[in-house]
């Protein structure tokens, strides 16, 4: 598949894109004019909007017929108007977000062997876009009209928001009780749903494995949007702002680029994660009003209002 292509976003992600596209034999081109399809990932969606629609973004750059592919996770009512636009300015919009078949997979963000992408858009486009969604995933699922693979991933983002906590909690309970003579044989959790996260954690924890290229950052970046999905349909789900919480602490505190298993040392004694690099004495700012601009890197108190006080006096 020869292709010449132009990435904007985060280039932490951009560095996986890059790899795995230049291995399927594509180009890549500094200009947004030179090439056949653009591809674009944002760490949240004022970002990915700032790409398309600022005086610079793609919109008004890019070639006439060019494809443009979003990678980010971001909202069905922003991926549709993606769409729209695009379509009146005779370009061609997929949405595809990339999502994480294991988040405690230390090979998320590191293989296509275990990464999902989610495709919607006009059926002709996405068949456009398949092959390229296939150098980057293993798993490729075309889902139905704008604003579905969005839906999709978030939907995905929900349960993994789940798997994560609970995995997390689960060790938190090992580790508070005592390993002691805990599961000699084979872990009887790995029969039940979630059981491998929970091993792959305890695994990573024990080990002191904390570093991966799915981080704190991205799976905040995640939560982030299915958050914002959540409020566009004017729904509460508390589990998921729970999340939220755990991850933007995680953020504060210096775990924002570190892999979700550093998450752990949340439950743990203080002395344990200084031990790492986490300063618990950043999270002081935490339990005010919000907390300052760039608290965690890359992150305001405009993407994340008011901060963890803002839910909770413990």
């Amino acid at each position: 598949m020869h292709a010449r292509y132009a990435y904007r976003g985060d280039e932490a992600a951009g560095a996986y894109v890059n790899r795995w596209l230049e291995a399927a034999d594509c180009e890549r081109v500094a200009e947004v004019q030179q090439a056949d399809a653009v591809f674009t990932h944002c760490f949240h969606t004022s970002a990915v909007e700032d790409a398309y629609f600022e005086e610079d973004g793609l919109i008004k750059h890019a070639a006439p017929g060019t494809l443009l592919v979003d990678l980010s996770a971001s909202t069905p009512s922003l991926a549709r108007e993606l769409s729209a636009v695009a379509s009146v300015n005779d370009l061609r919009f997929v949405e595809a977000p990339l999502a994480v078949a294991d988040p405690f997979s230390p090979q998320a963000w590191v293989s296509p062997e275990a990464m999902v992408c989610y495709l919607s858009g006009e059926p002709a486009d996405c068949d456009a876009a398949a092959p390229f969604a296939a150098a980057l995933a293993a798993q490729v699922h075309p889902v139905g009209n704008y604003g579905s693979a969005q839906l999709a991933k978030a939907m995905n983002t929900v349960v993994q928001a789940s798997q994560v906590m609970g995995a997390l909690e689960a060790n938190a309970l090992l580790h508070g009780l005592g390993e002691r003579g805990y599961s000699e044989g084979p872990d009887p959790l790995l029969d039940v749903p979630f059981g491998r996260s929970f091993a792959e954690a305890q695994r990573l924890i024990a080990a002191g494995e904390f570093d991966g290229a799915y981080t704190v950052a991205l799976f905040m970046s995640d939560v982030a949007a299915a958050m914002a999905a959540a409020d566009d349909g004017e729904l509460i789900l508390p589990h998921l702002e729970a999340a939220l919480h755990i991850v933007e602490l995680g953020g504060v505190i210096g775990a924002a680029d570190r892999g979700l298993a550093v998450l752990g040392l949340l439950y743990r004694d203080e002395a344990e994660g200084a031990a790492v690099g986490l300063d618990w004495s950043r999270a002081e700012s935490l339990y005010a009003e919000g907390y300052p601009d760039d608290a965690v890197d890359g992150y305001d108190d405009g993407d994340f209002p008011d901060g963890f006080g803002a839910y909770s006096d413990n």
